[in-house]
């Protein structure tokens, strides 16, 4: 999903730019920090540090940002690191609201309604990312 600039407060902007976020355009052109200084980049040409020289040089540009993953029990979903999770039951009181396993594992894990599998870590192998498809071969 596009989330276009031109929509968002500039001090959102600026914060995704400086938590690593990328913003680009369908020609290529870039902006984005670096060591908390914003940098652009034109295809073909040097990177641009510290400011735009043009406004035009970076119309129509988007985060992307991934669909959100809505998460169901009795379906089973692709992990960052490839296994097949399948979510057996739900809790609404909890803050890790969705229970189920790890195929190939013992134990009963538990997730956030976003798939995440840790709330302290940007990213965990055991993150849900995706829902299982027929094409998807579960790593062991």
């Amino acid at each position: 999903m596009r989330e276009y600039l031109n929509n968002l407060p500039t001090k959102e902007i600026i914060e995704r730019l400086l938590a690593g976020k990328i913003a680009k355009n369908d020609l290529g052109r870039t902006l984005y920090a670096i060591n908390g200084v914003l940098c652009g980049s034109i295809p073909n040409e040097k990177t641009v540090i510290g400011a735009c020289v043009g406004v035009s040089d970076f119309e129509n540009l988007y985060f992307e940002e991934p669909e959100k993953l809505k998460i169901e029990v009795g379906k089973c979903y692709k992990t960052r690191d490839g296994r097949k999770a399948f979510i057996s039951s739900i809790n609404n009181d909890s803050e890790f609201p969705f229970r189920g396993i790890i195929i190939g594992f013992d134990s009963t894990d538990k997730w956030l309604e976003n798939g995440k599998f840790n709330v302290y870590q940007s990213e965990n192998d055991l993150d849900l990312i995706s829902e299982w498809s027929d094409d998807d071969v579960a790593e062991d």
